[in-house]
């Protein structure tokens, strides 16, 4: 109601020079609107008549002034409740709510969708009195459905559903989205709060989730797959399928748990700020995540069968493979842990680190680095080695020995050189040392055992 009868007041007219003016009536005071505004609300009165010789000059409707009493305010509803009175199940129908209180622009602080419900938020059908502009609210609650279509709903501290389906539109505000099941085919979610499904989630293009705070994803059943996160940390879970993921960018950490392999859409970039841990818990599952403008700044723990990982800058992965693994890296690479063969590669000049932990590779190593090869703990080779090194030196304990008939090859453009970490009566347990280049070749290590056989071509 934005009208009000006025008791015990008088409607004045400042008549100009000698105007004779007669006012009758019962004077009616208007609110311009029903809005909710942070400045003093416009009042007009209407309801009086201006009748004399010069009425004509005057208008019949007006602005009220109180003199020195406060303006009134429509004050802010603190809560509306969902009552779906109208014929459809729009947000913006004053039928379809408590006391026909629509909770458009800042109106309302507490928006409540009962159980059983669905309300379609879409702000190009308004009915009387609505306003389409952006709406603000506090809360959004608690264990209905909201579908959005069109327009803009910030939230300031939670909205909290058991659905949320977006087709167009913008959720935005600083407040956390909680919901059970997740649905977006178009618009954007672009909170600066948390963001947390906890049961199903589904988002093709061109759908868009991109938070400041935490994104938590658990696919209760089924594969899960997403066209667009971005957030800080990002936890996802498919503990009952796969994980395909589209382009995802994390200031903080990831953790991605998958039954089945992980992998990611063939345009995708994934960008990881922090720590970045991968794990597939079937013995079938791999993770392959390849696409050349993949940024893994933090370190990774990859667990699967077979794991391969591209990185457009530096790569440091600790492996857990009972398969075969690739790594490739667009500047230094280093790597540890355990797998059967291993393939890894850089380039720019990275170099490439057997790392500061133990690497043992059950099968073959090839190394195909564009800078300096070094190994700072145990690297430990059951079968043919090959390494090359673009024309930089061996250095420093390039390799500890392997076991049983084992090969290593040390391929290199230039001077080769050799330290190895053999002590004195040491067995080695490599049987067969071979070594091709072009300059000459140095092994140095005073009384050191050497394998067997040792074949030097140049």
């Amino acid at each position: 109601n934005v009208s009000a009868t006025v008791s015990g007041g008088t409607a004045i007219v400042n008549a100009l020079g000698s105007d004779q003016l007669t006012i009758t009536g019962t004077t009616v005071v208007t609110f311009a609107n029903k809005n909710v505004e942070a400045t003093d609300k416009v009042v007009l009165a209407n309801g009086y008549t201006v009748s004399g010789t010069d009425a004509g000059n005057y208008n019949s409707v007006g602005t009220v002034s109180f003199g020195s009493s406060p303006a009134p305010k429509i004050t802010r509803l603190s809560s509306v409740t969902w009552t779906g009175g109208g014929a459809t199940p729009n947000w913006f129908d004053p039928l379809n709510w408590a006391n026909g209180a629509i909770p458009d622009l800042a109106n309302v602080a507490s928006v409540v969708i009962p159980a059983g419900v669905t309300v379609s938020f879409n702000n190009t059908s308004l009915a009387a009195l609505a306003d389409g502009g952006t709406v603000n609210v506090d809360t959004v609650g608690s264990t209905g459905n909201l579908t959005m279509v069109a327009g803009t709903l910030n939230v300031a501290n939670s909205l909290a559903l058991a659905g949320f389906t977006q087709t167009g539109g913008t959720l935005g505000g600083t407040g956390n989205v909680v919901v059970d099941t997740f649905n977006q085919s178009g618009g954007k979610v672009e909170s600066t709060g948390n963001f947390n499904v906890t049961q199903s989630f589904t988002q093709p293009a061109p759908g868009v989730v991109a938070v400041g705070g935490n994104i938590s994803i658990n696919q209760a059943v089924g594969d899960l797959s997403f066209n667009s996160l971005s957030g800080k940390n990002i936890v996802l879970t498919a503990n009952n399928g796969a994980a395909t993921m589209g382009t995802l960018t994390a200031t903080g950490s990831l953790d991605v748990t998958a039954l089945n392999s992980i992998t990611q859409t063939p345009t995708s970039v994934v960008t990881v700020g922090g720590i970045s841990k991968l794990t597939s818990t079937s013995p079938t599952g791999d993770i392959i995540l390849t696409n050349a403008a993949n940024d893994f700044v933090g370190p990774v723990i990859a667990s699967a069968r077979n794991i391969s990982i591209t990185d457009i800058n530096d790569l440091t992965v600790a492996l857990n493979a009972t398969g075969n693994s690739a790594l490739v890296a667009g500047g230094n690479l280093a790597v540890s842990g355990n797998t059967n063969d291993l393939t890894t590669t850089t380039t720019n000049g990275g170099t490439t680190t057997y790392g500061a932990d133990p690497l043992l590779v059950r099968g073959k190593l090839l190394t195909s680095s564009s800078g300096l090869v070094s190994k700072t703990g145990l690297l430990t080779v059951e079968g043919t080695t090959s390494i090359y090194q673009n024309g930089i030196d061996v250095t420093d304990n390039l390799m500890n020995a392997g076991s049983g008939n084992s090969r290593i090859d040390l391929l290199d453009a230039k001077a080769l050189s050799m330290i190895s970490a053999l002590q004195t009566n040491q067995k080695s347990a490599v049987k067969t040392l071979s070594f091709t280049g072009d300059a000459p070749l140095k092994i140095i290590e005073e009384g050191m055992r050497l394998p067997d056989n040792i074949y030097v071509s140049q």
